[in-house]
């Protein structure tokens, strides 16, 4: 079969082209809209009897194959009178099948609604009616419920096409057309393909890509409803990669990575990638006989996919978990693992076993065997990191419909997080590993043991055997394991000579299954012979094993420190090249999670951004390739390992490679990371990402900072500084403890730490780090971090400005906002004279921006004055003077309005409002100031609590004080109270609002009695 595809030179009618016909109606060409193999398609108009202007959909017959020529009347014509009748008979019949399919109930909508065929200028056109949509190859689609819709929508057309025995064979996107604004209805042109299932017996056009095998190869026995079936799955396949599959996608053992769709994968559930793999396979199956046979069968496929695939509703993405390779024997340990799965009343499986002894293997193995018994998984790894951390982590628990507001604490993101966890283990078989545990109970962890949950903790410690179910992990015990174990490793069978080798070795490492894995490995690569790795472990052995047994503690303690003596000889034998440990020491500053690495020539993005930053050239492109080799070598030899498309270190092997000393080459890969961790986060800023990403992105951050600061050479870098200071001033003040370890560990010693920071940054550092001693009511240590802060702010009028806010600041926290029964208070005055010398130097300063500042300290003054020393009644009024003057001044300047300068008049009018609830009090003042604060608000403001803090608390305050308890203002401050208080019913599920309801309510109670 000839598939040639001929270069199209097809001339079309020119805009304005008039079609007349004999009625006397003219279609007017207003532009081509698409092309076929057989015609070229316009939109057209014409005037109906009324006079109104309607919109047509003509195709002209215009066959590609054969050379047509246009005159310049627009007429076609053809050498080959022959074969050009053939064209226009087929074009008829074409037409002639989309007229019978319209007239169908069951099509009538989903098929191009013909309306009249002319013959005119030599050929044949079909006059089809036009609808508002376009054309599927166009369409963007927005979620993979969307894709899964219209592919519904597609294959109820084909099934009822195949009802009316007819098959329609060239499927693709640009023969789709979409309605505007609905996905539940399509219509299918183009009817050069569709033939009758009973009279198929020549060759029809197809699309390659799209087409099945048996229409490609031209075997009309084989074509059937079957083929259809290929061709609607190689559309949902293009929709959902943006590439047609290829052969090898359409084997039937093939595996999926959705990872590579369009779509991000937590925007659908679990069990979508499962029943997509199986929609695939029955209908891209390379044999006819493979695929669903009837398109009914795809119609019922597609509507349990569309039940799995809203991207509403709140669900959980399990942890993707790959099978672990290398497990040898253990059979007795799975089958203890699947007594206590199906054990209702234990809910609790804690393994224990010495680091490197497999359990976490053991456990992923087991995983492996029954996930298709598990309704959802989580894997948590709590190597440096509490459940609560991990917990709230939306890289850990990623819940589909949750994420952490700006409002919560991690304490209260990770509770919400626990009762969601709960409510989807309600009738579901759940299973949580928390592996690397070694904590106490936590309260987190109770409630985790109470969820309807089965977890399984994974520790080295054994000091909760008696409460759980315990399993124990030890050697190999069986020679043959730990020989087949051992020569998985080495790639092939021992020989009879080395066999008393590898004895004498089993018995020094006593079965240890990471170092006899690591020896296997290193044996296999040709780094050391087996004689020599025996040396190694009889001179580096496991010392403590021998002699008189100690506890349980030592025991594990003697050979920790045994183990990484062995792998430290290995990398000495070794003989790593830089590449290799230059690689080594950048996962260091990724543990525990791991790092993002290309595989099978893929580059990451953080590879490619480093080396586009480097303007790159030859030699950046040699390097990523040096470095991917290193990084194949290196997990062949057992060093690291990929997870989830992370390269991770095992945790001993991390614990040599980390107290390797930092050579200048590492230094400057470190800086690298540091630096595209900086930009990272600056970028994150300045787009204004989501406060879950935001999360993420810092607790990376903090990894990092973890491994630098603990390395004596890297802590000294001023990237590190840098990248600590950015951090610091973006994490949630809830973080206290890494706020106060490492904003105290820069102002220990500001002159090194800090040089390279900027007065703002400073200061931004210093005010964290004493707000967290404040809370702590560790005054004296506040002061201190004061006293440096006035230090560092130098003798700039904005910097010394910046550090009188902060002794304000101090000094409000001692008041604890009591300003109105704070009189003869020493703070008070305290504070007044701080703000005042802030508004001093804000004043001295220069620049637009710091007239705002002048502006909004004045105001806060206005307040401050008003609530604590209303007598001076001329001092206040003359502030709020100057404000009115520089606003007067602001709207000449702006005609825009107040949205250019919203918190200037926000401050202002609340400023206004306390001037009327306490110097001057005037209820009726006070409600028209508060109504033109709202709005502005509204926009300071991006949350509802903030409003309940700024405005509806304090109106209420005001109403309260303006004339007294007893007066019927407390009526109205109830209903303002009341208004705060519904406000948070509408985040009901949030802690913070429910704390701020419950303070609401008590101040109502108090209030109305």
């Amino acid at each position: 079969m000839n598939t040639k595809v001929n270069k199209d030179v097809r001339i079309p009618l020119e805009r304005g082209a008039l079609l007349s016909v004999e009625n006397g109606v003219q279609y007017r060409i207003q532009e081509e809209i698409g092309r076929g193999s057989s015609c070229i398609a316009y939109l057209a108009t014409y005037c109906d009897h009324s006079g109104a202007v309607r919109r047509v959909r003509i195709k002209e017959c215009y066959p590609l194959k054969l050379p047509v020529k246009r005159d310049e009347n627009g007429c076609l014509s053809c050498r080959d009178q022959e074969a050009w009748e053939r064209e226009k008979q087929k074009f008829l019949d074409s037409y002639r099948i989309s007229h019978h399919f319209a007239r169908e109930r069951e099509l009538t909508n989903s098929i191009t609604g013909t309306m009249d065929l002319i013959r005119i200028h030599g050929t044949i056109y079909s006059i089809s009616s036009y609808v508002e949509g376009e054309k599927l190859v166009f369409r963007r689609n927005r979620s993979l419920k969307s894709v899964l819709t219209i592919a519904h929508s597609i294959a109820l057309v084909l099934q009822a096409m195949h009802e009316q025995g007819y098959l329609y064979l060239d499927l693709k996107p640009s023969n789709i057309f979409l309605y505007r604004e609905t996905e539940e209805l399509i219509q299918l042109f183009d009817f050069d393909s569709p033939v009758s299932m009973d009279t198929l017996r020549q060759a029809v056009l197809y699309t390659p890509g799209f087409a099945p095998l048996e229409l490609v190869q031209g075997q009309f026995r084989r074509i059937g409803p079957w083929s259809d079936v290929f061709e609607l799955g190689a559309l949902v396949y293009y929709l959902l990669f943006g590439r047609v599959p290829s052969a090898s996608d359409c084997d039937q053992d093939t595996c999926f990575d959705y990872r590579n769709s369009i779509f991000e994968p937590w925007e659908y559930r679990d069990s979508t990638e499962l029943l997509l793999s199986s929609f695939f396979h029955r209908t891209l199956a390379g044999y006819y006989k493979d695929r669903f046979q009837h398109m009914e069968e795809a119609v019922a496929a597609l509507e349990e996919l569309l039940t799995v695939a809203d991207p509403h509703g709140i669900f959980l993405h399990s942890t993707k978990l790959h099978a672990p390779s290398g497990v040898i024997g253990r059979e007795r340990e799975l089958q203890r693992i699947s007594h206590w799965w199906q054990d209702q009343d234990s809910l609790c499986l804690y393994v224990t076993g010495l680091g490197g002894i497999g359990k976490s293997t053991l456990v992923r193995k087991w995983i492996a065997l029954f996930r298709d018994q598990m309704d959802h998984l989580l894997l948590l790894d709590l190597e440096q990191a509490s459940v609560r951390r991990r917990i709230a982590s939306d890289e850990s628990v990623s819940i589909h419909g949750i994420s952490r507001q700006r409002e919560e604490t991690e304490r209260e993101y990770c509770r919400r997080k626990m009762t969601a966890l709960k409510a989807l283990g309600e009738g579901c078989r759940n299973l949580l590993v928390l592996d690397n545990f070694s904590g106490e109970i936590t309260g987190e962890l109770q409630q985790l043991l109470q969820s309807g949950w089965k977890l399984i903790l994974i520790s080295r410690e054994n000091r909760y055997r008696e409460y759980f179910t315990h399993l124990e992990l030890g050697e190999l015990e069986a020679e043959t394991e730990q020989r087949r174990l051992f020569e998985s490793a080495l790639n092939r069978q021992l020989s009879e000579e080395e066999m008393p080798y590898f004895r004498k070795i089993r018995t020094q490492v006593q079965g240890h299954t990471l170092i006899l894995e690591l020896l296997g490995k290193q044996i296999g690569s040709s780094h050391l012979t087996i004689r020599e790795a025996e040396v190694l472990v009889r001179r580096k052995g496991f010392s403590a094993m021998s002699g008189q047994a100690v506890d349980h503690a030592r025991d594990w303690h003697f050979q920790y420190a045994d183990i990484r003596e062995i792998i430290a000889g290995l990398f000495a034998r070794n003989k790593l090249s830089s590449e290799k440990r230059l690689l080594l020491k950048e996962l260091t500053l990724f543990y525990p999670t791991g790092m993002e690495f290309p595989q099978d020539g893929e580059k990451n993005a953080s590879d490619v951004e480093r080396c586009q930053d480097r303007e790159r050239n030859t030699s950046d492109i040699k390097s990523l390739q040096i470095r991917e080799n290193a990084a194949i070598q290196l997990e062949a030899e057992g060093w690291i390992c990929r997870d989830s498309g992370l390269l991770k270190l095992h945790p001993l092997i991390h614990q040599v490679v980390d107290a390797w000393d930092w050579q200048e080459k590492e230094c400057k890969m470190a800086d690298g990371v540091m630096e595209q961790q900086i930009r990272t986060l600056e970028a994150e800023r300045l787009r204004e990402c989501s406060y879950s990403e935001l999360i993420r992105k810092l607790n990376k951050a903090e990894e990092m900072l973890r491994t630098v600061w603990n390395s004596p050479a890297l802590k000294l870098r001023k990237n590190c500084h840098l990248l600590t200071c950015m951090v610091l001033r973006r994490m949630p003040m809830d973080r206290e403890a890494f706020i106060l370890q490492y904003g105290t560990r820069l102002l220990q010693n500001p002159a090194l730490y800090m040089k390279s920071f900027s007065a703002e940054q400073s200061l931004d550092i210093c005010d964290r780090v004493a707000y967290q001693f404040l809370k702590r009511e560790e005054h004296q240590t506040a002061e201190k971090v004061l006293g440096t802060a006035k230090k560092l702010a130098g003798r700039a009028p904005l910097e010394k400005a910046r550090y009188y806010d902060l002794l304000a600041q101090h000094y409000d926290f001692l008041l604890h906002g009591e300003y109105d029964i704070a009189y003869g208070n020493p703070c008070l005055g305290k504070m007044l004279h701080a703000q005042e010398k802030s508004l001093y130097y804000i004043e001295k300063a220069e620049g637009k921006a710091c007239g705002e500042k002048a502006f909004l300290k004045r105001a806060e003054l206005v307040i401050l004055l008003s609530r604590s020393v209303p007598e001076k009644k001329e001092e206040i009024r003359q502030m709020i003077r100057i404000l009115k003057e520089k606003l007067r001044e602001l709207q000449r300047e702006q005609r825009e309005g107040w949205q250019q300068y919203p918190e200037m008049l926000f401050s202002f009018y609340m400023a206004l409002a306390w001037y009327y609830t306490y110097v001057s009090p005037d209820s009726g003042r006070i409600d028209a100031c508060v109504a033109k604060a709202e709005p502005p608000a509204r926009i300071v403001y991006n949350n509802d609590l903030d409003l309940i803090d700024y405005l509806y608390q304090p109106y209420a305050n005001m109403k309260l004080e303006c004339q007294g308890a007893e007066n019927p203002q407390t009526e109205l401050a109830g209903e303002l109270l009341q208004r705060a208080i519904e406000l948070c019913d509408s985040h009901g599920e949030l802690v913070s609002y429910r704390r701020k309801k419950k303070e609401l309510k008590q101040y109502l109670d108090m209030i109305l009695s």
